[in-house]
């Protein structure tokens, strides 16, 4: 089981995204807290990312 140790080294650096692959990838799994710190800044980085597209009228057509 990887923990968060293994995934974060140092807490103020990004995260070890080649252990997690690979460990993924083998079906290897995460301890809960590890997990839950993924989920945690994921969301932060999201939140802190534009989620709206501002556009000029007049707009005609479909905006799929």
């Amino acid at each position: 089981m990887l923990t968060i140790d293994d995934i974060f080294p140092r807490l103020d650096e990004p995260p070890q995204l080649e252990i997690l692959r690979s460990h993924l990838f083998g079906e290897g799994r995460l301890t809960e807290k590890a997990a839950l710190k993924i989920i945690e800044e994921t969301a932060a980085i999201f939140k802190s990312e534009n989620n709206l597209i501002e556009l000029e009228a007049p707009i005609t057509g479909a905006l799929n």
